[in-house]
C-alpha cells in the first residue's frame, strides 16, 4: 500500500511477487504518477489506483509470473487462477499513457478484468492522440460527466480480445501502520461502457464483445453521451459482437470488424442526422427479436451503411426516423446476399427510411428471396444483385431513382470523414429476376443519374420481371425503361399504368416460355406516350394489355408475334396526336392481333395504324377504324402471356385470351373501317 496525502510519483518498480498479492495506491489530493518505464507488477494478485487528479501509466501488469514469463494468455481468465484485474479511479482527472514512451504502443495495462472510473467533466481514458495499450479479458468504464468537453471520452486499444459487460468487485488489502493488519479496500462491481465523450475501442488481433451482464433492468452495453464511436477489431476471425444495447445521445457510429459483425441488441443514434456506420470484411446478421429483445440499428435523420465484404447481411429491423418515421436513407452493400432474416410471410418491416439502396455484388448474388421477399417502407429505392435476383415487397408508395447516402466514419481520433455513395434502378446480372410489390401504394419508374441511361428496371438474360402495386386504386407509372434480356414481364397496376416519354418495355423471345409482355389495369387504363415502345422480338413473342378502361396505344413492336388489347370498358386509341387525317407511325407490328373495346377502336380521323397479318376486332359500343400498311386475313387470333408470380416463376391462368374471330361491332350503331395502303385484303371466316 502506497497512500499518499498528496500525490505519488512513481520512477521506480513496485513488485509484489507473492501469489495473489495485491498493489495499492491512493493519492488522497493530487495525482499518480508513474514514469515511462516504470513497472507495477503483481503475480496474479490485484491492483487499485485512486487519485484526486490524473493518473499517468508506465505500466501496470497484474499477470501471472508463468504467463508473463512465456508471454501468454493462458490463464488470463482461468475460472481458478486467472491474472489479478485492475481498478483505476480518478474523482477528479484523467488516466493517461505517457506522452514520452520510449516504445511507443508498449502495452499500459495486463490484467484479467479492468474497471475504469473517472466522472469529472471532460476527463478522459487515454487521449484522442495517445490511446492506452491493454491487455484484459473484460471491460467496464465510467467515464465523463454532463458537459461536453471536446476530445475527451475513451481511447483504448487491446492487443487481443475483449469483452464489455459487468467487472466484478474487486478487493486490494490496505495495509496498516504496523505492518500486519490488512484492511480490505473494495471497488464494487461496475458494468458496461458509459461514456460522455469520445469512445474509441479497437483490438490489434482480436474480437469484440459487447455485453450487459449486470441484473439491472434493460439490456444496456455501451452508453455515450456527446461523443463519437469506433468499435473496431482488426486481425483474422475478429468479429464484434454486440450482446448488449449500443446507444448514442448525440454522435456517429462506426463499427469495423475484420470479419464478422453479430447483433443481438439495439444500436440507436439519437440526435437528428447522426450516422451508423457498419463494415465487416465477411458477414453482418441481425438475429431476430425474441420475447425479451429486439435487434434494430435505428437512426434520428442520419443515413445508414451496412457493408459486409466479402459475405451476406441478414436483417431484422432498421429505421432511421423517430419511431420508425422515414427521413434518413439506407445503403446495403453485400458481398453475396442481403437476406430477411425472419420467416416467410412475416409481416415485420426491414427497412424504413425516405430512401434505400441495395447492392449484392456476387453473380449468384440476391436481395431478398423468391420465398421470402424483404419488406420495406421507403420513398425511393434502387438495387443491384445477380442470379439470385431481387425480391421486394413495399408497404406504400415507392418511386424507383437515384438513391445517395453518406454516413459519417469515425476515426481513431474520433474525427469523422464523409463516405458517400449513389446509384439508380433496379438491375440484375446473371438471368436474376426482378420482383417489386407494393401492398397499399403507386409506383413510379423514374431514370435515375447513377448511371444516366434511360433505364429504371433491367434484367439480365433469361432474368423475369414483375412490376406490381396491389391496393386499391394505386397506379404505376413508368418515366424510364423496363428492359429483360429474354425474361418475362408483368406490369400489373391496381388502378393505371402509364408509360411516359420514352418509357419502354423491351424484351425478346426465344421460346413459347420466354419474352413475354403483360401490361394490366386492374381499374383503370393502359396509357403509352407516343413515343414509347413495348417490344419482344422472335416468333414465340406474345403481348397482352388489360384494362379496365381505355388503352392507349403508342408503338408496340412484336414483329414476328401475337398482340392482345383489351379496353374492358373503354376505346383503344392511338396516342400520336392528329387533327386532319392520319399519322404514318406504325402503333402496332405484329404476326396476329387481337382487339376488344367496350367501347370503340381507333377515331375516325386517327385510325389506329397496324402492320399485321392475322386480325381480329370488336367493339362492343363504338366503331372501328384500322389502317393496315400491308396484305392482312381477318380470322381467329388467341394468345397466352407469361404472367410473372411474386416468386419470378410463370403461369398462363389468368392471362390467356381465348380464340376471338372476325371484325365486329356489337352496340352503339358502330361503323366498322378497315383499310390497307398497300395490300390485299382476306376476310375468313373464323371459329369464334
Amino acid at each position: 500500500s502506497l497512500v499518499a496525502g498528496r500525490a505519488i510519483l512513481q520512477n521506480a518498480n513496485i513488485t509484489a511477487s507473492g501469489t495473489a498479492m495485491t498493489v495499492d495506491l491512493q493519492a488522497s489530493a493530487g495525482a499518480v504518477t508513474m514514469a515511462d518505464g516504470a513497472t507495477l507488477q503483481t503475480n496474479r494478485g490485484h491492483v487499485r489506483i485512486s487519485a484526486v487528479g490524473d493518473i499517468t501509466l508506465g505500466s501496470v501488469d497484474a499477470r501471472s509470473a508463468a504467463d508473463r514469463s512465456a508471454a501468454s494468455l493462458t490463464l488470463q481468465s482461468d475460472a481458478t487462477t486467472p491474472w489479478g484485474s485492475v481498478s483505476l479511479i480518478s474523482s477528479g482527472g484523467s488516466i493517461l499513457d505517457n506522452v514520452t514512451e520510449a516504445v511507443a504502443g508498449t502495452v499500459d495495462i495486463y490484467a484479467n478484468e479492468l474497471r475504469l472510473n473517472a466522472i469529472t467533466n471532460g476527463k478522459s481514458v487515454g487521449s484522442n492522440s495517445n490511446a492506452l495499450e491493454t491487455e484484459v479479458s473484460k471491460l467496464s468504464a465510467n467515464v465523463g460527466a454532463s458537459a461536453i468537453v471536446a476530445n475527451s471520452g475513451v481511447y483504448l486499444s487491446e492487443a487481443t480480445a475483449i469483452s464489455t459487460g459487468q467487472t466484478a468487485a474487486l478487493t486490494v488489502n490496505r495495509v496498516g501502520s504496523d505492518g500486519g493488519t490488512l484492511t480490505g479496500t473494495t471497488d464494487v462491481a461496475q458494468s458496461d461502457l458509459l461514456v460522455t465523450g469520445n469512445l474509441i475501442l479497437q483490438t490489434a488481433a482480436g474480437s469484440i464483445v459487447v455485453g450487459e451482464g449486470d441484473t439491472d433492468v434493460g439490456t444496456l452495453g455501451i452508453q455515450v453521451s456527446n461523443g463519437n464511436v469506433l468499435l473496431k477489431a482488426v486481425g483474422t476471425g475478429a468479429d464484434i459482437q454486440l450482446d448488449a444495447d449500443v446507444i448514442l445521445s448525440n454522435g456517429h457510429l462506426s463499427l469495423d470488424a475484420a470479419q464478422d459483425i453479430l447483433q443481438n441488441a439495439d444500436v440507436a443514434s439519437q440526435a437528428i442526422g447522426k450516422t451508423i456506420d457498419y463494415l465487416a470484411g465477411r458477414n453482418i446478421t441481425l438475429s431476430q427479436d425474441n420475447i425479451s429483445t429486439t435487434r434494430t440499428i435505428g437512426s434520428n435523420g442520419g443515413d445508414i451503411s451496412l457493408q459486409a465484404s466479402s459475405g451476406s447481411i441478414t436483417l431484422e429491423t432498421i429505421y432511421t426516423g423517430v419511431a420508425g418515421t422515414s427521413s434518413g436513407f439506407v445503403r446495403l452493400l453485400a458481398g453475396t446476399s442481403i437476406v430477411d432474416g425472419d420467416a416467410d410471410g412475416d409481416a415485420e418491416v426491414d427497412i424504413t427510411s425516405a430512401g434505400l439502396m441495395m447492392t449484392a455484388q456476387s453473380t449468384t448474388g440476391g436481395i431478398g428471396a423468391s420465398a421470402n421477399h424483404l419488406e420495406t417502407t421507403v420513398a425511393s429505392l434502387a438495387a443491384s444483385a445477380g442470379s439470385g435476383g431481387v425480391y421486394i415487397t413495399e408497404t406504400d408508395g415507392v418511386s424507383v431513382d437515384t438513391v445517395t447516402v453518406t454516413v459519417q466514419r469515425v476515426n481513431s481520433a474520433a474525427a469523422f470523414a464523409a463516405q458517400a455513395n449513389s446509384q439508380s434502378d433496379l438491375v440484375t446480372s446473371n438471368n436474376g429476376n426482378i420482383v417489386l410489390r407494393t401492398t397499399a401504394g403507386s409506383i413510379t419508374l423514374n431514370n435515375g443519374t447513377a448511371p444516366n441511361d434511360d433505364t429504371a428496371i433491367s434484367a439480365f438474360g433469361t432474368g423475369n420481371i414483375l412490376i406490381q402495386a396491389l391496393g386499391a386504386g394505386t397506379d404505376i407509372t413508368a418515366n424510364a425503361d423496363i428492359i429483360s434480356g429474354s425474361g418475362n414481364i408483368s406490369v400489373l397496376g391496381a388502378g393505371s399504368v402509364s408509360f411516359t416519354g420514352t418509357a419502354d418495355i423491351r424484351t425478346s423471345s426465344t421460346a413459347a416460355s420466354s419474352g413475354s409482355i403483360d401490361v394490366m389495369a386492374g381499374t383503370g387504363s393502359i396509357t403509352q406516350s407516343a413515343t414509347s415502345v413495348f417490344l419482344s422480338t422472335g416468333a414465340t413473342a406474345t403481348a397482352r394489355l388489360l384494362a379496365a378502361q381505355t388503352v392507349t396505344v403508342g408503338d408496340i413492336e412484336l414483329t414476328l408475334g401475337k398482340v392482345s388489347i383489351t379496353a374492358t370498358a373503354g376505346d383503344i386509341l392511338d396516342a400520336d396526336v392528329v387533327t386532319t387525317s392520319n399519322d404514318a407511325d406504325q402503333d402496332i407490328t405484329a404476326s396476329a392481333l387481337r382487339l376488344n373495346a367496350g367501347t370503340g377502336i381507333g377515331d375516325n380521323i386517327d385510325h389506329l395504324e397496324t402492320t399485321v397479318v392475322t386480325l381480329s376486332a370488336e367493339a362492343k359500343n363504338g366503331s372501328i377504324y384500322l389502317l393496315e400498311a400491308d396484305a392482312l386475313t381477318v380470322d381467329d387470333v388467341s394468345l397466352s402471356v407469361n404472367r410473372v408470380g411474386s416468386d419470378a416463376s410463370t403461369a398462363t391462368t389468368d392471362s390467356t385470351d381465348a380464340a376471338q374471330s372476325d371484325i365486329r361491332t356489337t352496340g352503339g350503331n358502330g361503323n366498322i373501317v378497315l383499310r390497307t395502303t398497300a395490300g390485299s385484303i382476306t376476310l375468313n371466316n373464323g371459329t369464334a
